[in-house]
């Protein structure tokens, strides 16, 4: 036992904090190391929260296309958009290039200069990169050594195929294109298609056989562009209405698929006197079958509607509740028409017809659809006699009714008066701007036509030369049939150009494709100029639709009727790089 006076025990001291102002110096200490390096470079990392005073001379950098639509196209071009904010009265040019060079990688810099906040960087691959690499790169923002500089990384661009080449990856002899024989037919083509959830493409249109009966041709192609020997007859899928006579004429111009995976073919038919031309539906099952008992009250699997007049089908679309949307014209007005998931006309519909018919004195027709984000149905076509039409778009609820918060009680008229002009198709962007493709001869020939409207219908005078661009892809009539908005908002048009017996019929006349930068400039990163002459489907081709595939990819669809490959027709499908 210790003996003597205790000494008194110190209070202890904790172990587990610091003092606020030793904590504040090691926090200050670690930040000065961890930035030392991009501090003698002169560069700040994005990355990094910036922790400048607002009156600092300086600038943030932004890529504002997302990762995902980032491409380098073999040989060709993209583009990838970058911002600069300036701040503290800094308001010098900045320079944006890669950081380190990456073999294959092509990207030019770029200077932003005083006036400017955004800047487009025009991006590439080459050798030794090849399609489907991944490409992970650093961008610089620089300004002279007296303001920091920034970096952004950019992580899995991908290497796509040069824009407006044929994807060598679909198709029979890696030819990026499919013909599917219509048998002895002497006409015919596929105008629409859809892509299904297991990236099978599924098209759609119409053939004449021998005797002059016109029926439905429905085809299906897996990823790879082969024919699906498990849909139909080795992937082809034949559908007469009646029994195929002479005086038979059913035509499909539209394709969609219900939930359940089932598709519809929407179109029109007639055959004698006492069958008059009416709206046509009939549905397919996942394997190409027909005589669906569950649809259609004209025969099990089909469907006949009356709008009262002589009907005529231009393009059509399954809703996301699986109902199904018809437009054309009946008689001398533009019809648009819905029907019941089952094939019945939908009395809910513009109630109590399950019709919308356009009332004006003028002759009119709808040649397109389209449903926007608020499922609001917008509609396409033309107004007026043959020679003196405009441009007419019309939008409607869900349930039928104009919309009054659109144009004029709901439609918009455009053309200009000495032009005949006729819109084919209608596109919505996601912000809600309408874009119309057609053609118009205003200043001569026809030419491809494209115009852009704000959601309430007014021009887009941002858009083209005050909200018009046109395309001229020859000497001769140019019209357009399909249009598709790209990831990166660029428009694709494709079309023909040539002779034409009637307003729908090329007769020796040429497939072609314009694209269309965001502000409805010709783009000349697709094959050069924006404008793609003489698509090879065939000798005697025609180009009727397009639609997206993924990213970077487009199907088109037409037909090629005679000449090679022959004999008879071919319905065609191609793939291509955007």
């Amino acid at each position: 036992m210790r003996s003597g006076p205790r000494r008194p025990r110190r209070p202890r001291r904790s172990r587990r904090f610091l003092s606020v102002p030793l904590r504040a110096l090691l926090l200050a200490g670690a930040l000065a190391g961890a930035a030392g390096c991009q501090a003698l470079l002169g560069i700040d990392d994005t990355r990094l929260a910036d922790a400048g005073e607002p009156d600092v001379p300086g600038f943030s950098f932004a890529v504002l296309t997302p990762d995902s639509n980032i491409v380098l196209p073999l040989d060709g071009g993209a583009r990838m958009e970058v911002e600069i904010a300036r701040t503290g009265g800094f308001t010098g040019a900045v320079v944006v290039q890669p950081r380190l060079a990456v073999n294959g990688l092509v990207a030019p810099a770029i200077t932003i200069d005083s006036s400017q906040t955004t800047g487009v960087l025009i991006v590439g691959a080459q050798a030794p990169l090849a399609l489907g690499d991944k490409v992970d790169f650093e961008l610089q923002a620089t300004s002279g050594p007296e303001v920091p500089g920034k970096l952004k990384m950019i992580r899995g661009a991908r290497v796509t195929g040069k824009p407006a080449a044929f994807d060598t990856s679909f198709g029979p002899g890696a030819s990026g294109l499919t013909p599917i024989s219509f048998g002895n037919d002497d006409d015919g083509s596929f105008y629409d298609m859809l892509l299904t959830g297991d990236q099978k493409v599924v098209v759609a249109g119409w053939g004449t056989g021998g005797l002059g009966a016109r029926r439905f041709a429905i085809a299906r192609l897996g990823e790879d562009g082969r024919a699906d020997t498990t849909f139909g007859n080795n992937g082809l899928v034949r559908i007469d209405f009646e029994s195929g006579s002479s005086g038979e004429n059913a035509q499909a111009y539209a394709i969609g698929q219900q939930s359940d995976g089932r598709m519809i073919a929407i179109g029109s038919h007639n055959a004698t006197a006492a069958l008059p031309p009416d709206v046509a539906l009939a549905r397919i099952g996942l394997n190409g079958s027909t005589g669906d008992v569950g649809f259609g009250g004209y025969r099990n699997g089909k469907a006949r509607l009356d709008a009262g007049g002589v009907e005529v089908v231009t393009d059509g679309a399954v809703l996301s509740d699986g109902r199904i949307l018809a437009v054309g014209a009946s008689g001398p007005q533009g019809l648009v028409m819905r029907a019941t998931t089952t094939g019945a006309l939908d009395t809910t519909f513009a109630a109590p017809t399950g019709y919308f018919k356009v009332a004006t004195a003028l002759r009119t027709i709808v040649n397109a659809l389209a449903i926007d984000a608020s499922s609001r149905i917008v509609i396409a076509g033309s107004i007026g006699a043959d020679g003196d039409r405009d441009m007419l778009l019309i939008r409607l609820s869900a349930d039928g009714l104009l919309d009054p918060t659109f144009g004029t009680n709901g439609r918009v008229v455009a053309g200009a008066p000495s032009s005949d002009e006729r819109a084919t198709a209608v596109a919505v962007r996601p912000d809600g701007r309408i874009v119309v493709a057609g053609h118009g001869n205003g200043q001569g020939d026809d030419d491809f036509e494209v115009r852009q409207f704000l959601p309430t219908g007014e021009p887009d005078l941002t858009f083209g030369d005050s909200g018009v661009a046109r395309a001229r892809v020859s000497g001769n009539p140019d019209r357009a049939s399909g249009l598709l908005i790209l990831p990166d908002g660029e428009l694709l048009i494709v079309g023909n150009s040539g002779a034409f017996s009637s307003e729908n019929n090329p007769s020796n006349a040429t497939p072609a494709a314009v694209r269309l930068t965001k502000a409805g400039a010709l783009d000349p990163l697709f094959d050069t100029d924006g404008v793609l002459m003489n698509i090879p489907l065939g000798d005697s081709g025609v180009l009727r639709g397009v639609d997206r595939f993924d990213g970077r990819r487009v199907i088109l669809s037409g037909g090629n009727q005679g000449g090679t490959p022959g004999p008879g027709t071919f319905g065609v499908i191609v793939r291509m790089w955007m």
